[in-house]
């Protein structure tokens, strides 16, 4: 079994796009864990949007590089537009964990700002001190 920490997003101010995520999800992983739900501005400068976004550690068979590529098929059949001008659904992948919760692996520009962090920290106690360190 894999356990992975994943980010979810919309850009809406609906949280069913995140109750369907979470559904999805669980077709392809049992889901261990989840973050409050946060609702508030962009992290990146200069976006005027809003967002809603959470925190999950989910259970699959799946090996990374295969997960991945499920979690962008995922994000397509849910809405993810190509154009990048909605985000009516954000799954990023970023750790890995053993059955310890003892991070294994994880994508450091995923974890960059504190609000992820602070979500990431809420499933994953080890996640919330991880951006840069290798």
């Amino acid at each position: 079994m894999h356990r992975y920490l994943l980010l979810l997003g919309t850009d809406t101010d609906d949280e069913s796009w995140l109750r369907q995520a979470r559904i999805r999800l669980g077709q392809s992983g049992r889901l261990l864990r989840e973050s409050k739900l946060v609702h508030g501005p962009s992290v990146v400068p200069g976006d005027g949007h809003r967002y809603i976004n959470q925190a999950l550690l989910i259970e699959t068979t799946q090996p990374r590089d295969e997960w991945a590529a499920w979690l962008k098929r995922a994000e397509r059949d849910l809405g993810r537009r190509r154009d990048g001008a909605n985000y009516l659904i954000d799954i990023d992948l970023a750790a890995e964990c053993d059955a310890q919760d003892r991070v294994i692996w994880h994508n450091p520009d995923k974890l960059a700002h504190a609000l992820f962090r602070e979500l990431a920290g809420q499933v994953l106690p080890e996640a919330a001190v991880l951006h840069g360190m290798e």
